[in-house]
């Protein structure tokens, strides 16, 4: 499993992305197959998620990866 330290910044944009695709991190979750505290750890910059879970997330939907994208794209302007 690999690790890396994100920005508030970069959780923000993840978090985002999946709140816009399912409507909030509860339903997210179930659909995810990630814990809710996790998600809600992200939300609130208490924790980062792994590369491993956003790799296996922007796999099996491709929409929040090309969420992430645009969601950087506006942030860099």
């Amino acid at each position: 499993m690999q690790f890396c330290i994100m920005s508030n910044k970069t959780n923000n944009m993840i978090v985002s992305a999946i709140e816009s695709t399912f409507g909030g991190i509860y339903k997210a979750s179930k659909i995810l197959d990630v814990d809710y505290t996790t998600l809600h750890r992200w939300k609130h910059n208490k924790t980062s998620p792994n590369t491993e879970t956003i790799e296996r997330i922007a796999k099996e939907h491709p929409m929040i990866k090309e969420l992430m994208i645009l969601n950087t794209m506006r942030k860099d302007r």
